[in-house]
């Protein structure tokens, strides 16, 4: 049988009611150890690994502007080696 949120008590502090369920861990917490973020109430640990996961994806991320320099950089070294082989196409067949 489930129990209803109010009559849990917190898992930091035994002597408060619980007033939510994390949303990461779904460990029941008092109004001080749940934090808004997202849209969701969220406990510190589960917090912690969620911002460090957005941190990591945001750093290993590369910016656009390198992507289409590195674009461009390839496309002009295809055309100069497209270019040199027609040159030794040319010259091979005079």
């Amino acid at each position: 049988m489930t129990e209803l949120v109010h009559l849990r008590r917190c898992v930091r502090h035994s002597d408060r009611e619980a007033a939510a369920l994390c949303r990461g861990c779904g460990m029941p917490f008092c109004r001080e150890c749940v934090t808004e973020h997202g849209g969701r109430l969220l406990c510190a640990g589960c917090l912690a690994a969620e911002t460090a996961a957005a941190r990591r994806s945001r750093t290993l991320r590369t910016p656009a502007w390198l992507r289409f320099s590195a674009g461009i950089v390839a496309g002009v070294f295809v055309l100069w080696v497209l270019f040199c082989l027609a040159g030794e196409v040319v010259r091979s067949s005079r």
